[in-house]
């Protein structure tokens, strides 16, 4: 793995930019689909494959390093943006409900989504943020890991992964077609395990040493790499995978060449600005359909027919527009509120991996 620096994990710098691809992936495929421009090519929900798998491998890697004030740190993570983005769409749906075509003043629905409880709503099994979902699996895959970390810290992703394979396989086997079937026996928690199993790989890996990209290794590396990103939408578009088992096994292959890459031959996402956008990919996911949708409802309105290339670029433009409020959002309100926080519960602040210009330090 990454050597440590100053007592710390070292930065996984192509993290940073799967992260950013998977949150993009799934901005595109709102943009694209029905609900958005209609294009015909549309697919990016593989994005969030992607974040299962990295969320898998990162947990188990920063627990291998510091295990301590877990919790907390997921809580600080997750909570303050999530909670302000549920409680913002709550009052809009409160002040005015003709604004949202899915969400409704409901207080209890509002407080299952709060707690990251899985509620049988109007829209299925999601919370009151739409994309909030997956949260409810990503505080599933905390809480597993938590209780494992209690038992034993150094057999602590095994436990996870047997604890989550063994509440799907029993959901499935005692609770078929309920809500609980539905959420906790979805093959899509396997990518969790995915992830586990690639740190599993990677922390026994012992060749630290960076060969000439001109080997078989290299172009190995690459050909997968292109294979597993080019069946990603291919499947998606097709459907070719109605188990997410495929694809989940296709994300895990894109992160592990990812980190080839950056372990075996040093072709790291170094750049700061790929960095920023990164650490901001959380908010971007969280948002970007709040802001697509309502600069196409109330900015852009019904359109005419327009040329091919007039609706990329303003898939293009509204991608960009999302993107530049995610960083502000994140720079302005996220960073600062989970330093306070981190100041508060664990006595240290969470350091910026890109500082702008005039901003203070933490």
């Amino acid at each position: 793995m990454p050597q440590e620096r100053d007592g710390k994990q070292a930065l996984i710098y192509n993290v940073q930019l799967l992260r950013f691809i998977a949150a993009l992936s799934v901005a595109f495929l709102h943009a694209s689909d029905r609900s958005g421009l209609r294009l015909p090519i549309s697919f990016g929900g593989f994005g969030v494959d992607i974040f299962f798998v990295i969320s898998g491998f990162i947990i188990s890697y920063i627990t291998f390093h510091n295990a301590e004030h877990f919790w907390a740190k997921r809580l600080i993570r997750i909570v303050p943006f999530y909670w302000t983005a549920t409680i913002g769409v709550f009052l809009v749906a409160l002040a005015i409900p003709s604004v949202l075509h899915h969400a409704r003043a409901d207080f209890t629905w509002l407080t299952f989504s709060l707690l990251f409880i899985p509620h049988d709503s109007p829209n299925g099994i999601h919370p009151l943020l739409g994309l909030g979902w997956t949260l409810n699996y990503e505080m599933y895959f905390y809480a597993i890991f938590a209780a494992a970390l209690l038992l034993s810290r150094e057999f602590a992703p095994y436990l996870c992964a047997v604890a989550i394979a063994l509440v799907l396989a029993a959901t499935r086997l005692i609770a078929p077609s309920s809500p609980a079937e539905a959420f906790y026996g979805d093959a899509i928690v396997l990518e969790f395990i995915w992830g586990i199993v690639l740190f599993e790989f990677f922390r026994r890996l012992t060749w630290m040493t960076q060969p000439s990209r001109r080997d078989a290794g290299y172009v190995l590396i690459l050909v997968t790499l292109a294979a597993a990103f080019a069946w990603l939408p291919v499947q998606e578009i097709y459907g070719f995978d109605s188990t997410r088992l495929t694809t989940g096994v296709a994300a895990a292959i894109v992160v592990a060449m990812f980190l080839l890459l950056e372990k075996r031959y040093g072709i790291a996402a170094r750049n700061p600005l790929v960095l920023l956008v990164g650490e901001a990919s959380y908010v971007l996911y969280l948002i970007h359909p709040y802001v697509i949708f309502g600069v196409l409802r109330l900015i852009v309105g019904p359109s005419p027919q327009l040329p091919a290339w007039c609706d990329w670029l303003l898939v293009v433009a509204l991608l960009a527009v999302t993107i530049g409020i995610a960083i502000a959002i994140h720079l302005y309100f996220e960073v600062p509120t989970m330093n306070w926080l981190r100041r508060r519960l664990i006595a240290a602040p969470r350091p910026l991996i890109f500082q702008p210009t005039n901003a203070r330090a933490p």
